[in-house]
């Protein structure tokens, strides 16, 4: 897990160079390019991954409890996360970038390393997620999760935003 987590959150680090210095749609575009470059190797570099065949044989020790102590454990991270400094200054990017920078924020900065943290919070929930399962392919993690999850995210948007929003609230 610890090699895992290592490695993604320096592959997060060196793409994420380029990444955070981009924002809105064009930030959203090269993320998606980088999952179908990913995807695309994954599946066709068949010496080093076993092509789109299903990785087999991770060993099955993830329990009900690591992955509950796994979900408090993130919980805790993204409570300290949004009241610490670096968060209160990626959520001033996130609703006035330009005001954010006027007032000092280093704006790549700071997307650069909620970028790193996120990446190593996400390589350890797939870590997990592969130790419960057994077995997993690149199937599972390409489009059809990428657009859940998309989607997810804009209908929560709807409901917790003041503003109006294309969703019906009740």
């Amino acid at each position: 897990m610890i090699v895992a987590v290592l490695g993604a959150t320096a592959l997060a680090a060196l793409l994420g160079l380029a990444i955070t210095r981009l924002s809105g749609l064009g930030a959203s575009i090269v993320t998606l390019a980088m999952l179908i470059v990913t995807y695309a190797i994954l599946t066709n570099w068949t010496g080093l991954t076993g092509g789109a065949e299903a990785f087999y044989g991770i060993p099955v020790v993830t329990t009900k409890g690591w992955m509950l102590a796994a979900v408090f454990v993130v919980i805790m991270i993204a409570r300290l996360f949004r009241g610490s400094a670096l968060g209160l200054r990626v959520q001033a990017t996130r609703e006035d970038e330009l005001a954010a920078a006027s007032s000092g924020v280093q704006v790549i900065r700071s997307r650069y390393l909620v970028w790193v943290l996120s990446a190593g919070v996400t390589a350890a929930g797939g870590v997990l997620f592969a130790h419960f399962l057994g077995a997993i392919n690149p199937d599972g993690f390409y489009l059809e999760l990428s657009f859940l999850t998309l989607a997810m995210l804009v209908l929560g948007a709807c409901r917790v935003s003041p503003g109006p929003c294309w969703a019906p609230s009740s």
